[in-house]
């Protein structure tokens, strides 16, 4: 019974991948094999003594632990992190109330006996108290879309392993019914329960901290967008003045035969300004203004930058998240391509199966993730920079999709799939 209510816990905490159906069959297969190995584990110990006590214990903690976890991985979509996370929590509170309930056995055979029905009583009881355990962990519980670093995982993990630890160093010395053993055991399981919703809204505030980050950031880019524009104005406005002068000169040329001067003046004066101010037309107006702007930030500098991109009219990812998403991937190409012999920046974005598929491409003059695996930011000033890419995996997370960072043939390469 533990191990159903474990996964009807998990699967009630999280999405499915597949329909509800599919994924109750995956249980009940994960189940017929906890009860497989675990009757094979009893009749070791029962039947023919190859194993303790204490090791049928930990045997069993271990698989049904493994079994709810193979569940998750295989029929919910989160980060397996958070699903471990979770079954440990889980499994430590029922263990604590599994020996706060050995604790009152000798009372309840003493007030009812030791009869069937007391027994039957006592073991619908302990059913009941894990539902309820599960209710409070399902309460507390919601999906962790930010992601956030393995340190405050790996302190997740061992804080129910600590307490565990705690309680067996305490256990010898304490009587199984003694009122020290019940207030040890009630308070391990209210400093579990309170441990991992402490864990979970310090997540929280972390998300919240990282969605007003991407909140400023548009709004930071937006104002941005709003001076371009104001430039790109009063640029259309001086050359609609000089148009004229433009026009008179190449008229004064083409009269007076000068075709060699005409065609230097198209290639360093006209085509260069068509070139820097090139618009993208995707269908997509907001994804065309980002990306013009990026083309004429990247050419500013010299540095040769090519789009390939095909959109359908609906797309399911919000203006504001796609905005933020572009604006961060091509900052950061942009950014570290500054410093590059021969800078060269190849941009993708198109729908496949349902995926909003996006990759990035700049060249390199030596591996950046040799040096920088974590890719942190190397300037000076650290809380207003760097935090590009954590905006880019917390959206990439938010979607449940996929983020892949490589190297190929001198090139650094960001895929995104949304």
């Amino acid at each position: 019974m533990e191990c159903i209510i474990m996964m009807s816990m998990l699967a009630r905490i999280f999405e499915h991948r597949e329909n509800e159906k599919k994924c109750w069959l995956y249980g009940i297969g994960f189940w017929m094999i906890f009860v497989i190995c675990n009757s094979i584990v009893i009749v070791c110990n029962v039947k023919y003594g190859l194993i303790s006590e204490k090791i049928r214990f930990a045997s069993y903690a271990i698989l049904i632990m493994l079994v709810a976890f193979g569940f998750s991985v295989l029929t919910l979509k989160g980060n397996w992190r958070q699903f471990l996370t979770t079954i440990l929590f889980y499994k430590s509170c029922v263990i604590f109330l599994s020996f706060l309930y050995k604790a009152f056995e000798e009372y309840r055979r003493n007030l009812f006996g030791n009869d069937m029905i007391s027994n039957m009583a006592a073991s619908v009881l302990a059913i009941v108290l894990m539902f309820l355990i599960s209710e409070i962990c399902r309460k507390i519980s919601h999906p962790i879309r930010t992601r956030i670093s393995d340190g405050y995982w790996l302190i997740a993990w061992s804080t129910p392993v600590c307490l565990i630890w705690l309680w067996v160093i305490s256990y010898p010395s304490m009587n199984a019914g003694s009122l020290t053993m019940v207030e040890l055991n009630l308070l391990m399981l209210v400093i579990t329960l309170l441990g991992y919703e402490l864990f979970l809204r310090l997540v929280g505030e972390m998300e919240k901290q990282m969605e007003l980050n991407l909140d400023n950031q548009s709004l930071m880019y937006q104002i941005r967008q709003m001076n371009d524009a104001e430039k790109m104005l009063q640029q259309a406005r001086t050359a609609r003045h000089e148009i004229k002068n433009m026009y008179f000169y190449l008229e004064t040329l083409l009269e007076l035969k000068k075709y060699d001067e005409m065609q230097k003046f198209f290639e360093e004066t006209i085509w260069p300004e068509f070139d820097r101010y090139e618009m993208i037309s995707t269908g997509d107006r907001l994804v065309d203004m980002i990306l013009s702007n990026k083309i004429a930030e990247a050419r500013q500098r010299n540095i040769p930058i090519v789009f390939d991109v095909l959109l359908s009219e609906e797309m399911h990812v919000q203006k504001q998240i796609l905005c933020s998403l572009i604006s961060n991937l091509l900052d950061n190409a942009i950014e570290a391509s500054k410093s590059v012999r021969e800078p060269d920046i190849f941009f993708s974005m198109y729908e496949m199966k349902g995926y909003l598929a996006i990759e990035v491409r700049n060249k390199i003059d030596a591996s950046v993730l040799k040096k920088n695996p974590k890719l942190i930011t190397t300037k000076s000033d650290k809380t207003a920079h760097g935090i590009g890419m954590k905006i880019v995996r917390q959206i990439t997370d938010s979607y449940d999709g996929r983020l892949e960072i490589t190297e190929e043939n001198s090139n650094f390469i960001v895929r995104v799939y949304l």
